[in-house]
């Protein structure tokens, strides 16, 4: 009985850390990330303009997740700081 308790234990630790690892995993895919560019309306650079970056939503016709915005600069250069969504869980039965 006790040498259950113990094996037991140790399974149960073990999936306890790989839990956690996995979740640092996900954490460290998802840091925050920056995406940057030039808003021009033809040659000219377009000041002041408004950049929204949205994350598509996940069946048709659902609702966009807005992940970052920026206003462009005097130039029409913008950079949108954001964190990549969470990937969707499936299920397969």
């Amino acid at each position: 009985m006790r040498a259950i308790k113990f094996a037991l234990t140790i399974v149960l630790a073990v999936a306890g850390l790989v839990l956690l690892a996995d979740q640092k995993a996900a954490a460290m895919r998802r840091k925050a990330r920056l995406l940057s560019g030039t808003v021009q309306g033809g040659v000219a650079a377009v000041t002041g303009a408004s950049v929204t970056l949205y994350a598509a939503g996940t069946a048709y016709g659902s609702n966009a997740t807005t992940l970052g915005s920026a206003t462009a600069d005097s130039n029409g250069n913008f950079t949108v700081k954001y964190t990549p969504p969470a990937p969707p869980a499936y299920s397969m039965s």
